[in-house]
């Protein structure tokens, strides 16, 4: 499915930039959050021109996450398997926004995913939810982190 541009902007790159912050998060390194944010919004278009390939659905978060696994390796120099487990929950838990804003908005309000699909502001305001999703659990992350002195290395 193709992202529209106005959702690339308000809610592709937010997303992404929650994504980066939280892989992060994860991997101790939230002093380098500035160069977190350029990884996000990098993260962003390439899932954006990504999108737009004829290729089955499913094979985009595929790309992206082989994308995301060679990008910070590279610029973080992060422990793989941590790097890994750390993409993988970021997706989980957009996958979980997702349902959830779905859920709610069929539910509570009555549409239905076409609809959301047509109404590009529905479609960016749904996308809402994954972005707090994972900047909270970055949160959690980092506060329990502070508190039991826990590290995921």
């Amino acid at each position: 499915m193709e992202i529209p541009f106005i959702s690339l902007i308000f809610q592709g790159i937010p997303e992404m930039i929650a994504f980066s912050i939280l892989i992060l998060t994860i991997n101790n390194d939230l002093k380098e959050w500035k160069k977190g944010i350029l990884v996000g919004i990098f993260f962003a278009v390439a899932l954006f021109f990504i999108r737009k390939l004829p290729i089955s659905y499913g094979i985009h978060t595929l790309l992206i996450t082989f994308l995301a696994v060679i990008v910070f390796k590279n610029f973080f120099d992060f422990n793989i398997f941590v790097l890994i487990k750390s993409i993988l929950l970021g997706e989980v838990l957009i996958f979980i926004g997702e349902m959830i804003s779905f859920a709610f908005l069929s539910k509570v309000l009555g549409y239905n995913i076409s609809e959301l699909v047509d109404n590009h502001v529905l479609w960016v305001v749904s996308g809402w939810p994954q972005i707090f999703l994972l900047l909270f659990v970055s949160y959690l992350f980092r506060n329990t982190k502070k508190r039991v002195k826990y590290n995921v290395k």
